[in-house]
């Protein structure tokens, strides 16, 4: 489901959601992961924070739909899904991302967008991040 572009924060956003789902409390967005379940959660610790992607989807959905909205992962490999909670993803949206998505905004506007990894294994941008790089000189 194609979203955007909706104004979060200051900022313009657009994406594509794999799957929302209508339940007799509101709707669940979906989205599909190749990682273990485990992994899953650990990413939901980060909602709001570091990670983003279902905050923003949950924040779409809400916006185009209205109601009560959670949010999960779903790790294909396990067959396992994840959820935010709907009370958590409802304080996410409404507090927490837009102060966020403003932050980053601001952030990126001034160029004070400083490397700050929580996690590297797995990071797209591995052969070309100057911490990686500079730690591997640490190590000789």
């Amino acid at each position: 489901m194609p979203i955007g572009p909706i104004e979060i924060g200051g900022l313009h956003v657009t994406g594509r959601i794999d799957r929302v789902d209508r339940t007799p409390d509101g709707h669940v967005v979906v989205d599909y992961k190749l990682g273990s379940a485990a992994t899953q959660a650990a990413k939901l610790r980060e909602a709001g924070d570091t990670q983003l992607q279902l905050p923003i989807y949950a924040a779409a959905v809400r916006a185009e739909r209205g109601g009560a909205i959670d949010a999960a992962f779903l790790s294909v490999r396990d067959a396992e899904a994840r959820r935010l909670g709907a009370d958590k993803t409802a304080d996410i949206v409404e507090r927490v991302l837009p102060a966020r998505l403003a932050e980053l905004g601001e952030r990126l506007r001034t160029g004070a967008f400083e490397v700050a990894p929580h996690e590297c294994r797995g990071c797209d941008f591995r052969t070309v991040c100057r911490v990686v790089h500079l730690s591997e000189e640490d190590e000789l």
